[in-house]
C-alpha cells in the first residue's frame, strides 16, 4: 500500500436517492436488468450482491437523500479508522468498458468514472446504519474506494 495523497487519482460527492433500497455501481455497459434479477435475496441478507460485472449496494434510505462518496486509487488505498463505519466489506469486478456508472435500482444514471478495462477491487463502508426513521429515510451514508487489482475474493473487513 502507498501512502494515500500520492495514490488517490480522483474522488467525488454524489446525492442520491435511492428506490428500492439500493443502488449500484459497475461496468457502464452490463445490462441492470440481469444484475436485479441475480441480487435478490442477496442483497437483503448481506446488504450487497455481485454480477461479473456489478455490484449493488443495500441501503437503509428509501425516500431519503443519501450522501455517497466515490474514491479511485492507483492501488489499494489504507483502510482508515473503522470506528465510524457499522460495516465495511470489499469484493471485484471487471471493467469490459472505460467506463462504470453508478445507478438507482431502476437503471437512472447518476455518476460515471472513467476507468481502464480490467478487474477493480471496490470497498465499501456503510455508515449510519442504525438511523432509520420509520418512514423510508435515515442519515445512512457510503464511501466507495476502487482500484485495480486481480484479487477475486469477497471480504467482510467490518460486519
Amino acid at each position: 500500500m502507498s501512502t494515500d495523497s500520492n495514490n488517490l487519482i480522483y474522488k467525488q460527492a454524489f446525492l442520491h436517492e435511492p428506490n428500492y433500497f439500493a443502488f449500484r455501481i459497475g461496468d457502464h455497459s452490463s445490462p441492470i436488468e440481469t444484475h436485479w434479477k441475480i441480487a435478490g435475496n442477496e442483497l437483503i441478507k448481506d446488504r450487497f450482491s455481485l454480477s461479473k460485472h456489478s455490484m449493488s449496494i443495500g441501503v437503509i434510505s428509501d425516500y431519503g437523500q443519501i450522501s455517497i462518496r466515490l474514491e479511485c486509487y492507483r492501488s489499494e488505498p489504507n483502510l482508515p479508522v473503522l470506528t465510524e463505519w457499522d460495516r465495511v466489506i470489499e469484493c471485484s469486478i471487471q471493467a469490459h468498458h472505460p467506463e462504470m456508472s453508478l445507478t438507482s435500482s431502476v437503471g437512472d444514471e447518476f455518476g460515471r468514472i472513467d476507468v481502464q478495462p480490467g478487474r477493480y477491487r471496490i470497498r465499501v463502508y456503510y455508515g449510519g446504519q442504525n438511523t432509520d426513521h420509520g418512514d423510508g429515510t435515515a442519515d445512512d451514508h457510503y464511501l466507495i474506494q476502487i482500484w485495480p487489482s486481480e484479487d477475486t475474493s469477497v471480504q467482510i473487513i467490518k460486519s
